[in-house]
This record gives C-alpha cells, sequence and structure tokens, in this order.
C-alpha cells in the first residue's frame, strides 16, 4: 500500500518547517531553530520537561555550540573566503602557469 507523501511529512515533528512566510523575521527563524536545538539536545540527554533542567545545564552538559554561533562560524567562513577569491582576482598576476620551456605564457 502506497504512503501520502504529505502525511509522513506530518508525522515528523522533529523536523522544522522553514518556510520563510512562517516567520515574520530572520530573529524568529533564529528563536525557532535555538528551540529545536535546545529541543534536540534534550532528547538527547533523555531529559524530560517535568525534570525542570536549566537550558544553561543542558548546554554545560552536551559541550555544542549554539545556532548562532554555528551560523556565524559558517558565515564568516563562506565570506571569508569569497573575500579571498575577490583579492586573488585583483592581484597582479605574477608568474607563469605553463610549465612547457619555450611557451612563452
Amino acid at each position: 500500500m502506497a504512503t501520502d507523501p504529505s502525511s509522513i511529512a506530518d508525522e515528523t515533528p522533529l523536523i522544522p518547517d522553514l518556510y520563510p512566510a512562517r516567520f515574520g523575521s530572520l530573529d524568529a527563524l533564529l528563536r525557532y531553530l535555538e528551540a529545536f536545538h535546545m529541543r534536540c539536545q534534550r532528547m538527547i540527554l533523555g531529559i524530560c520537561w517535568y525534570y525542570f533542567v536549566r537550558n544553561i545545564e543542558v548546554i554545560a552538559a552536551t559541550n555544542l555550540p549554539s545556532v548562532q554561533d554555528i551560523i556565524t562560524k559558517r558565515r564568516n567562513l563562506l565570506f571569508g573566503h569569497v573575500l579571498i577569491l575577490d583579492r586573488l582576482d585583483r592581484r597582479p598576476y605574477s608568474g607563469s602557469s605553463c610549465t612547457v620551456p619555450g611557451c612563452g605564457g
């Protein structure tokens, strides 16, 4: 019996719905992702809501960076890479790529 793909998506509450219209701003999306990240950490550690464990204690136990830190790190890596490529393009050509003698290039 074939299963409707939309019913499978409705049964998986752990996957965040990142449809842009759902969030009014990037800050709202970031708060949602932080809450999702914390919920996943609590599930990994087996912490139930009625244990009243603070988020700081969960973060200390898992030793994982926040979503904001991960996004900032990857953004800096990406834009740093783009910046390096941009600088390389503007640098004057300093050598020949041809290794054949008498090529002239």
